[in-house]
């Protein structure tokens, strides 16, 4: 998938048991684009893994009602990185990255990236691998 004019792939409405494997996103540095996230997660019980993702926004963002979410073995270029929120009203329950790669020198802003205020509930593990 390449430069669409928002979210590359997007999760929504809580969906169960979903896996993603194998995708490549790739957005250019140098393409304006309000939100070309790579995969919106709005999910339970989702394995995202073995995925290549250079994009505008976040790599990926994690929303509230959300659980159970294991992003690995993903290799992340240009974009802002793992984002937990902003929206995680509801809760963001058991989300685990696990053997990542990030290329800071590619124009990755952040790691991992905590968007969600303190007058929203979250829950979760960062667990270095």
């Amino acid at each position: 998938m390449q430069s669409p004019p928002n979210t590359h792939i997007s999760l929504r409405n809580v969906c169960r048991d979903v896996t993603i494997r194998g995708i490549t996103i790739n957005t250019a540095a140098d393409v304006v684009s309000a939100n070309t996230d790579g995969i919106d997660v709005d999910a339970a019980d989702c394995l995202i893994h073995s995925c290549t993702i250079s994009c505008g926004d976040d790599h990926f963002a994690m929303s509230g009602g959300s659980s159970n979410i294991t992003i690995t073995n993903c290799i992340l270029g240009n974009g802002h990185g793992i984002s937990i929120g902003s929206h995680t009203d509801g809760g963001l329950n058991g989300a685990v990255v696990r053997d990542c790669s990030m290329t800071i020198t590619s124009g990755l802003s952040s790691g991992i990236r905590m968007k969600s205020g303190r007058d929203r509930e979250a829950s979760f593990e960062i667990s270095p691998t």
